[in-house]
C-alpha cells in the first residue's frame, strides 16, 4: 500500500535527525505559529505533545500558558478508539501514555469540552498544499476534529520534507486549515478553491 509506505519512509527520515536539528527547525515553525492570527485570538488551545522526533511542541505548551492561555493536550481513549481534550496546568501534568506518548495522567475534572476549543495543533507523518494528512493510522483525529466548532483553526505542524506535492486523502480524512513548517505557512485551498 502506497500510505503505509509513505508513513514508513517519512518516519524514518523524521527519526533521522539531530536534537539539534529538531530544536532549530521547531523553534522555527513555533514562531511562525505565534504569528497566525487564529494563534493569537485563542483562548483554548489543543496540541499534541511531541514524540518520536516529531516539531517540538513542550516550549509551545509554556510559551502557551504563560500567555494565559487554557492548554489541553489529547488524552487517548483507547476503549471508546477516541481522543478526549484534557486540561493542564504545565508539563509537570504529563506523563507517558498510549503509545509512550505524553499524556495528562487525571480526567476528572479537567475534560474540555471540543465546541470551547480555539486552535488544534496536530500531528501528522506527511501533508500537501491542500490540506490533506497522513497520520499514523489510527484515525483518533480524523474522528476527533470533526466535534470541534466551524470557527475552530486546525494547523499542523511539519518539517519542510513532510510536505508533498499531493497527497491522496484516505476515506475518513480530515484536512488541515494550515500546515507550518520552518519555512512557510501554508494556508491550505481545497483543489479548485479560489484564493480569498
Amino acid at each position: 500500500m502506497v500510505r503505509a509506505a509513505l508513513r514508513r519512509d517519512l518516519i524514518a527520515r523524521r527519526l533521522a535527525l539531530t536534537t539539534e536539528e529538531v530544536a532549530r527547525r521547531s523553534e522555527a515553525i513555533i514562531g511562525r505559529v505565534e504569528q497566525l492570527p487564529a494563534y493569537g485570538q485563542a483562548r483554548v488551545l489543543m496540541t499534541y505533545v511531541a514524540f518520536r522526533q516529531e516539531v517540538e511542541t513542550r516550549e509551545l505548551i509554556r510559551r502557551a500558558l504563560a500567555h494565559g492561555k487554557q492548554v489541553v493536550v489529547p488524552r487517548v481513549d483507547r476503549e471508546e478508539h477516541r481522543l478526549l481534550a484534557v486540561a493542564i496546568d504545565g508539563l509537570q501534568d504529563l506523563f507517558p501514555g498510549a503509545w509512550g506518548i505524553p499524556e495528562p495522567k487525571a480526567v476528572a475534572g479537567r475534560t474540555v469540552a471540543p465546541s470551547a476549543i480555539d486552535v488544534v495543533i496536530v500531528p501528522g507523518v506527511a501533508f500537501d498544499r491542500c490540506g490533506n494528512r497522513l497520520g499514523y493510522g489510527g484515525g483518533y483525529y480524523d474522528r476527533f476534529l470533526p466535534t470541534l466548532r466551524p470557527a475552530a483553526a486546525v494547523v499542523a505542524l511539519a518539517y519542510g520534507f513532510q510536505v508533498l506535492q499531493e497527497l491522496p486523502p484516505g476515506p475518513h480524512d480530515v484536512p488541515v486549515q494550515y500546515v507550518v513548517t520552518e519555512d512557510e505557512v501554508i494556508v491550505c485551498r481545497r483543489k479548485g478553491e479560489e484564493a480569498r
